[in-house]
């Protein structure tokens, strides 16, 4: 597996990912709503941001290969805002005025890889942001930008060994909607090694399912209703088909800036990216608040590490979101 795939779709997943309708309840594309609008609000006026915490019980795997979480965070902030908007494939570059929505994740792990007797440290930052396009327009992605500065291990068969790698890299997509395209613009950052500067142009990027960037992937599962869903996921290697599947339940929670713990009706969305390789079953499962005035927050993301490392959970520790949740 490339080492680059760890990381080529974060979040926030988020990104965490995130995804609308107009004021609050229907549909505009099929299966995708705009629950986290608040009655009579807009899209253009939605604001939200939220921290998680990051937990992770240490694994060791047959290899001997171990990693150790020693700090995490991830900050998720969502904008929505009629805004001019520059893309070298549109309009010849001049900045042209979209209703559309700012997704942008901000990742932090410290920690460590143990293998035998080495000690590899942990000091990645991984900063995503998508510009898209409102409900009516099926949040179609218009440009992202991902900025990695990550530690990667990644197992030679032929010798059963790992090696490690410091990626620092940044990867900018550039969409065009009227010829169906994107291009992926791959730099590398302070002299780095790591990757080589290149520019590839992906045709046909609809085919079957429709499209959406990697970084706002968690961003359009929160928009779905169907109980099944194939998309293509657009990644710095191209178009990755990918499985959404949800499910609803109750689970007893506690909501940041309150004690007590109640239950809360959810919505859990089991992400399968092909190719990923993680082995059979989702790759990451979503947590979204469903009860009353929550509006399909995103509570908690589990992400399930390469090479049978266990998973990092993302746990909401704070929000803010126009008007306040309550």
């Amino acid at each position: 597996m490339s080492k680059r795939k760890l990381y080529i779709f974060l979040l926030l997943p988020l990104s965490l990912a995130l995804i609308m309708l107009l004021v609050g309840c229907g549909n505009t594309y099929a299966g995708l709503t705009t629950r986290w609008l608040a009655q009579g609000e807009q899209e253009t006026s939605f604001y939200e941001q939220a921290t998680y915490d990051l937990t992770h019980k240490t694994v060791t795997n047959k290899e001997g290969l171990a990693f150790t979480l020693t700090s995490g965070t991830l900050t998720q902030t969502i904008q929505g805002a009629y805004r001019a908007i520059e893309n070298a494939l549109i309009n010849n570059g001049t900045a042209t005025n979209y209703n559309s929505y700012e997704y942008k994740t901000e990742l932090t792990i410290n920690g460590q890889y143990t293998y035998h007797g080495q000690a590899i440290e942990v000091k990645d930052t991984i900063t995503s942001t998508v510009l898209c396009r409102i409900s009516t327009e099926g949040f179609r992605p218009l440009k992202s930008t991902q900025i990695i500065k990550a530690t990667t291990p990644e197992y030679n068969a032929k010798t059963k060994t790992y090696t490690f790698t410091k990626y620092d890299y940044t990867v900018d997509k550039l969409y065009n909607g009227d010829t169906n395209t994107v291009e992926i613009h791959t730099t590398a950052n302070n002299n780095s090694t790591s990757v080589e500067n290149s520019v590839k142009t992906v045709s046909n990027i609809n085919k079957k399912n429709a499209p959406y960037d990697s970084v706002q992937l968690y961003f359009v599962a929160r928009a779905m209703q169907d109980a099944t869903n194939i998309v293509n996921t657009i990644t710095e290697n191209g178009i990755v088909p990918t499985i959404i599947n949800l499910s609803t339940g109750k689970e007893k929670l506690t909501f940041p800036n309150t004690t007590e713990e109640k239950e809360f009706a959810t919505t859990n969305a089991k992400i399968s990216i092909a190719g990923n390789g993680i082995g059979k079953g989702p790759g990451r499962i979503l947590t979204f608040l469903t009860s009353g005035d929550f509006r399909h927050t995103l509570y908690r993301v589990q992400e399930t590490m390469p090479y049978s490392l266990g998973a990092i959970i993302y746990t909401l520790k704070t929000i803010t979101k126009t008007p306040l949740t309550p």
